[in-house]
């Protein structure tokens, strides 16, 4: 998987060299800006491998290497916030609109599954497990991070 990686980086216009030291986690590069763009490098590497993420660093102060940052923090957001939306679509229409709707669509919502515990509130319950544990890790991590270091967030 090395010598490919390599191989299509080197055959960029503008690159002039580049490594993958073991353990093959890091890809250092010197290319020419003026001819070839990070953004670029980084699209037509991430076209040529889909199964490998790239997320460029650099040692000096670059605005285009901010921008691609928050680019990809904009795709985890938006692919978070479409992932919530898929299980939080029928937990409303589950919780909240069951008695609008007709009975031979909701009917099930009622089923008693023990005393005071329906399966509609059991499924309700199913869909927003993954949505607490998968993708709500992320402000749990954080939130653990600040009161490990006593100090205060929102």
């Amino acid at each position: 998987m090395v010598d490919p990686i390599i191989t299509t980086t080197t055959s960029l216009a503008g690159v002039h060299s580049a490594s993958l030291p073991f353990p093959h986690t890091h890809l250092i590069l010197v290319h020419s800006p003026t001819l070839i763009s990070l953004r670029t490098l980084v699209d037509a590497l991430s076209a040529a491998f889909p199964q490998l993420s790239f997320l460029p660093t650099s040692t000096q102060n670059d605005s285009q290497l901010a921008s691609l940052q928050k680019h990809k923090e904009t795709a985890l957001w938006r692919r978070t916030f479409l992932s919530s939306l898929t299980f939080a679509l029928p937990v409303f229409f589950i919780g909240m609109m069951h008695m609008y709707l007709p009975r031979w669509l909701m009917g099930w919502t009622g089923w008693k599954f023990i005393t005071g515990i329906y399966l509609g509130d059991l499924t309700c319950l199913a869909l927003t497990i993954p949505v607490q544990l998968w993708l709500a890790r992320r402000f749990y991590v954080s939130a653990y991070k600040s009161l490990k270091h006593k100090s205060a967030t929102m």
